[in-house]
């Protein structure tokens, strides 16, 4: 009996420690709010290439108004990442922090697009049915969608990759934001009209469609995250799917692309979506196989003085940036008189060959960092024709290289943080803007019509 009563005194001890914890008082919010708005303002890269200086100071204090009484650490992490978003950088972003409060899941596939909420895959509908959702549980489905969209941010003032992102995750950020029963009303528009519908939740959700499953595709070569088809009717034509950058990968493009020119391949198309990025020198590796020509990157940084807050993971990362970059004669490096350091990094062409298909280039919203780089190049030195939808990362540029982890003083939540800037062609106007399309395919489309709208744009190129 003694023994039952200490368990449950411990197991109430640790559970008033573990609640305490998840709580900051006002005082330690607001001391770890200004601290983010510190670490981002003096060591950001590009804190002030899309945002104002006066606008990121006025939504600082805006956040910091918020902050009233005692909050939880989870409802801080949203704050917090909405400051962290204000910078319009993909890779600038609060990693941990949310509680989620339920693991339960909607089966059904959501789209968010121009800042509407819509999904298929409710009952007694076919996967290619669409329906636009006004309401779940009564809240506003512009009014959920807002303040998911305030947490994210892509490069620049686009915001595919928000749209993109959220969709592919909005169960997750779902259930950080809403406490949901288990039966959900939805309020949706069928036709002219509006009804409700009751969605039981699930633990696990349903893959109905195999994103690179087109039909009469044949797999040629495969490797980690990268795929080369042969399309049926297409002969001339080659798919490579490539869904990350992996610096294992690099042999692999050599040898495709003296195959492609073997069989005399007229168009190369390189399928980047749901791609959001990877090791850079593999993403410089294949263009160094297509484009005949050497090709450079620039890249800044700001003498940063984060070191003593960060993560053991985050300072590994910090000092492996400082040998990569600092210590290794990669490039040409020089220094201003405002503390700033600059790169010049050369990549040589490989293309003796002078292999030169039409290429076409397919984005989405999660294309972006190496990813968007790559459609980036491609467009300016080859002329590459780019279908799908504008990139998540901007045409001319994005913040990368390396990314520590600042943790928060008192709520221990980590910020990730890149620590340079990357610019593709100098003197090009950045507009802010991702990769511009030639094609427009609409993310509201089906996956099977998707596929049939590439194709159909790959035969009139051939014709």
């Amino acid at each position: 009996m003694k023994k039952t009563i200490l368990a449950l005194l411990c197991i109430l001890i640790l559970s008033t420690l573990v609640s305490n914890a998840q709580k900051l008082s006002k005082e330690q919010a607001k001391s770890d709010l200004k601290f983010c708005y510190e670490t981002l303002k003096n060591n950001h890269p590009s804190v002030n290439r899309y945002t104002k200086e006066n606008e990121f100071e006025n939504i600082y204090k805006f956040l910091d108004a918020r902050i009233v009484d005692s909050i939880s650490v989870s409802d801080f992490t949203e704050i917090a990442s909405v400051l962290a978003a204000t910078t319009r950088c993909v890779h600038t972003n609060i990693t941990t922090g949310y509680k989620r409060n339920t693991t339960s899941l909607f089966n059904l596939n959501f789209i968010v697009h121009q800042n509407k909420l819509y999904a298929r895959g409710f009952a007694n509908s076919s996967d290619t049915v669409l329906y636009r959702i006004i309401s779940i549980n009564k809240v506003p489905s512009i009014e959920i969608v807002d303040r998911m969209l305030m947490t994210r941010s892509g490069d620049g003032y686009g915001q595919n990759f928000t749209e993109a992102y959220l969709s592919r995750n909005f169960n997750t950020f779902y259930n950080v934001f809403y406490n949901a029963p288990e039966t959900v009303v939805f309020t949706i528009v069928d036709g002219k009209n509006e009804k409700e519908i009751n969605v039981e939740r699930t633990k696990k959700v349903t893959v109905k469609y195999k994103m690179y499953d087109w039909e009469g595709a044949t797999v040629l070569d495969t490797m980690s995250a990268v795929k080369l088809y042969k399309i049926k009717n297409i002969p001339d034509t080659r798919v490579l799917r490539i869904t990350a950058f992996k610096k294992k990968n690099t042999a692999f493009y050599k040898k495709i692309v003296s195959e492609m020119q073997r069989d005399s391949v007229k168009q190369l198309v390189i399928d980047l979506r749901n791609n959001p990025g990877g090791n850079i020198y593999h993403a410089f590796h294949l263009l160094n196989n297509i484009i005949d020509k050497d090709l450079y990157m620039y890249a800044e940084r700001r003498k940063s003085k984060v070191f003593p807050y960060l993560s053991t993971k985050g300072k590994a990362q910090y000092i492996l940036g400082l040998f990569l970059y600092d210590v290794l004669p990669n490039g040409q490096r020089w220094n201003d008189d405002n503390g700033k350091k600059y790169y010049r990094n050369t990549y040589k062409t490989l293309n003796v060959s002078k292999f030169k298909p039409q290429v076409v280039v397919i984005t989405d919203g999660i294309s972006v960092s190496a990813s968007s780089l790559v459609a980036s190049y491609l467009k300016y030195y080859y002329n590459a024709q780019v279908i799908g939808s504008e990139s998540g990362g901007t045409y001319t540029g994005n913040n990368g290289r390396t990314y520590p982890e600042v943790v928060l003083p008192n709520s221990k939540i980590k910020l990730r943080l890149p620590l340079q800037y990357i610019s593709y062609f100098p003197g090009v106007p950045d507009e802010g803007r991702g990769v511009k399309v030639d094609q427009y395919m609409s993310p509201l489309l089906d996956k099977k019509s998707q596929e049939l709208f590439i194709q159909s744009i790959l035969l009139k190129n051939i014709d």
